[in-house]
């Protein structure tokens, strides 16, 4: 008897855990990356204005060729 309840409770432990913890932090990395997609977006803009290209993950501070 005492193994079926304690199956039972773990059942809803999993299940409270998983609703409250594994789907916010899978919300809260949905919303990292966006903003960390728009921080480069903006990153990029920034120093198209100027005349730099991005080579590789970090730009290259000579002017692009025109």
């Amino acid at each position: 008897m005492y193994d079926k309840e304690f199956k039972e409770l773990v059942k809803i432990a999993i299940e409270k855990l998983k609703d409250e913890s594994v789907l916010k932090l899978l919300q809260a990395d949905a919303s990292y990356q966006k903003d960390s997609k728009d921080e480069g977006y903006a990153e990029d803009a920034f120093a198209h204005s100027f005349g730099f290209k991005m080579m590789g993950n970090e730009y290259d501070w000579q002017k692009e060729r025109e």
